[in-house]
């Protein structure tokens, strides 16, 4: 199985000193099996896939993994990899910005990739406001837990 994919730093300009991000630019055809064991193999913090969405309002679809699991959503993954597809033009540069839709496990989001001399500059994600229940809990359970004194191992 020959696939592409890119090696990123995220959140900086020095090799080998951000956060370490391997992107797949044609993920589609693999199973979830298959990233997953992909993922494992590359043994970074995320592994991204980007697919064909599901969606037609969304650019593309990306799958983001761990070595363990797939995630609904991750920052900087989502950072690196839209930063790496405007580079490689897949987002078509413009002066000042572009807003696009992106489909990942957390639903439609939206990326606003700003460009700077033709290349892309700043990528900014928004994701859907976290949903809290209120739940009642005990706080004599919470506190006995909170102080409880670490078990010697």
């Amino acid at each position: 199985m020959q696939r592409r994919y890119h090696t990123l730093d995220v959140f900086t300009t020095t090799r080998f000193a951000g956060n370490p991000l391997a992107v797949f630019t044609d993920g589609d055809e693999l199973s979830d099996d298959q990233m997953l064991a992909i993922a494992r193999e590359m043994n970074l913090s995320e592994t991204v896939f980007v697919q064909k969405p599901t969606d037609e309002e969304a650019l593309a679809r990306l799958r983001i993994f761990t070595t363990k699991e797939e995630l609904k959503l991750a920052g900087h993954p989502v950072i690196g990899t839209w930063f790496l597809l405007a580079e490689l033009g897949v987002v078509p540069a413009q002066e000042g910005g572009v807003h696009i839709l992106q489909e990942t496990g957390a639903g439609v989001l939206p990326v606003e990739i700003r460009f700077k001399d033709g290349r892309p500059h700043r990528v900014t994600m928004t994701q859907k406001e976290a949903a809290c229940s209120r739940r009642r809990i005990s706080i004599h359970n919470s506190k006995r837990n909170l102080f409880r004194p670490a078990s010697s191992t």
